[in-house]
């Protein structure tokens, strides 16, 4: 049987979390296009070249999602759980919050 390359989580350590504005630009001749969304920034800890990824949240869950987000710091070890198409967050999991335990904060 084939193995699926859909990610049904995707832990790593969040750098940012924002609101995106729709927009469109022209990147590398290319007229690329995008909708409004809230995203988790992360540092996958599966990714071998340190490529920060983005990962927009489904619309429905924002509220919530934002919220667990608020008081979490940055570099705290995530765990985000995906929808089944591997597009869209739809829960987040605090692993380590580890600011939270210098006393610096």
């Amino acid at each position: 049987f084939m193995k699926s390359r859909i990610q049904t989580t995707v832990d790593g350590l969040i750098m940012n979390d924002a609101h995106r504005s729709k927009g469109s630009a022209n990147i590398d001749g290319k007229e690329v296009a995008w909708d409004e969304a809230y995203q988790i920034t992360l540092l996958p800890i599966q990714e071998k070249k340190g490529r920060v990824r983005k990962y927009s949240v489904a619309k429905d869950l924002v509220g919530n999602i934002e919220k667990q987000l608020a008081e979490v710091n940055w570099g705290a070890y995530i765990s985000l759980e995906m929808s089944e198409d591997g597009k869209t967050v739809i829960a987040v999991n605090v692993i380590c919050d580890w600011a939270e335990s210098l006393s610096i904060f």
